[in-house]
């Protein structure tokens, strides 16, 4: 009875896949180009990227005796941690976000910090950010004057400041307006701490001229950002 019903829903998941597939490749111009991007390349993407997290994940989990791997698979919250690592995983496009995954993953079984509904919350916050942002939360990490040299160096295309004024091209605002949205997106989500910058003459605020918002500085990550750059091993 059991194989049965797994094979009724193996086939109403090939069925929704065909149908979703029919209906792509009805489309006049784009249609042959999208139906095989539905029916073939995502679907081949994600199972190799799946392959890929798994060998990244094997390597960390191999420090647990498999008798404690074989108690977790019983907790049904671990369970549920595990499966949505792995459809982070199947839509991460890059090496270092499968990285993340699985040294997140790593530190929420870890005996001595079990808190698995942490760690998904802590996932859902990854699965928020893309690679980019992860760079500039860790850059905020260290914000000293010559702090964390290396790490800047290796990432400096990311962390070139990019200064708009009223007499900026397109393009450089452009630009601008991107850096400023990773750090916002980061403010937003409680990740890193922003400070007013404050006209010490006049006790008042300053104010961009481009934006007519107040000015302000990033001076630090948050604690719950200095937690999500722990668990995915950006810091130690």
């Amino acid at each position: 009875m059991g194989k049965k019903n797994k094979d009724i829903e193996a086939n109403k998941q090939d069925l929704k896949a065909s149908v979703l597939k029919s209906t792509v490749g009805i489309v006049p111009f784009a249609g042959p180009f999208l139906s095989e991007v539905v029916g073939a390349v995502i679907p081949n993407q994600r199972i190799d990227r799946i392959g890929k997290f798994v060998k990244e994940l094997d390597e960390r989990l191999s420090r647990f005796e498999q008798s404690y791997l074989n108690e977790l698979i019983k907790d049904e919250e671990c369970v549920d941690l595990i499966e949505e690592c792995f459809i982070s995983a199947s839509r991460g496009i890059s090496q270092d976000r499968r990285k993340y995954i699985a040294t997140l993953l790593e530190n929420g079984l870890s005996e001595e910090r079990i808190e698995f509904l942490e760690t998904k919350y802590l996932l859902k916050l990854l699965n928020e950010l893309n690679d980019m942002e992860v760079l500039w939360l860790r850059y905020f990490y260290d914000t000293t004057r010559g702090g964390d040299s290396e790490f800047r160096e290796k990432h400096a295309d990311v962390f070139k400041i990019v200064v708009v004024s009223i007499g900026s091209d397109e393009e450089t605002r452009r630009k601008g307006a991107l850096q400023e949205s990773y750090k916002d997106h980061l403010k937003r989500l409680r990740l890193i701490d922003e400070k007013i910058k404050f006209d010490r003459k006049l006790g008042m605020p300053e104010y961009d001229q481009v934006t007519g918002k107040p000015k302000s500085y990033y001076n630090n990550v948050s604690v719950l950002g200095n937690n999500l750059l722990r668990y995915i091993g950006m810091i130690q």
